[in-house]
């Protein structure tokens, strides 16, 4: 292989989206319903278009903590801690994409440095990564970690590659979004390379 340092998202690319789309469309619906008394159908509506009504460019689209509060949805412990026992509950619907599993172990025996750039928050990463978490030197969740707080873009990708100690010329994203992980990396002069989930 001919980089340095080959990025990864995660959903859709190194697992199915299954898991999020779990959560996101039965996890937190589910406690919206049980919080309003109402049905399980109206509460994924009402809680997916206001999701959606953001844009996926907001971060706090992939906010879990953010939504429990925004919802006022009643929690033992905190809104983060509920969350994470949320994402948790769900951790059998992860499901990883073979393909880009066996593009992961080939980077890794050609010697190249490997990370995951997601937009998904920690909680979604220590699940979803799982028993692959250790063979990425470092596992950067752009909404939450790293000072950057905002979602996957140009200016972004630079400032890992920077941070990674790697010139973007010789790293490669790897992902299935076009804009996130096609148009964004390529700007920041990586290449890319699209995959489908």
């Amino acid at each position: 292989m001919k980089y340095d340092l080959v990025s990864f998202d995660m959903d859709g690319t190194l697992i199915t989206e299954d898991f999020s789309n779990t959560v996101w469309g039965d996890g937190l619906p589910s406690m919206y319903a049980e919080e309003y008394e109402m049905n399980i159908e109206d509460a994924r509506r009402e809680t997916i278009d206001e999701i959606r009504a953001l844009g996926n460019r907001d971060m706090r689209c992939y906010d879990l903590p953010y939504w429990i509060s925004k919802f006022s949805l009643s929690y033992e412990d905190d809104a983060w801690a509920t969350a994470t026992k949320m994402v948790h509950k769900y951790r059998s619907r992860v499901t990883p994409i073979e393909k880009t599993v066996l593009m992961l172990e080939e980077a890794l025996r050609s010697g190249c440095r490997v990370i995951v750039i997601s937009n998904a928050w920690p909680m979604f990463l220590e699940v979803g990564l799982g028993k692959y978490a250790w063979r990425f030197e470092k596992i950067f969740s752009t909404t939450f970690d790293y000072g950057f707080h905002e979602v996957k873009s140009p200016r972004l990708f630079r400032a890992i590659c920077c941070a990674m100690g790697v010139d973007p010329e010789k790293a490669l994203h790897i992902g299935n979004d076009k804009y996130f992980d096609g148009v964004c990396p390529i700007v920041a002069g990586m290449d890319a390379k699209l995959v489908e989930g």
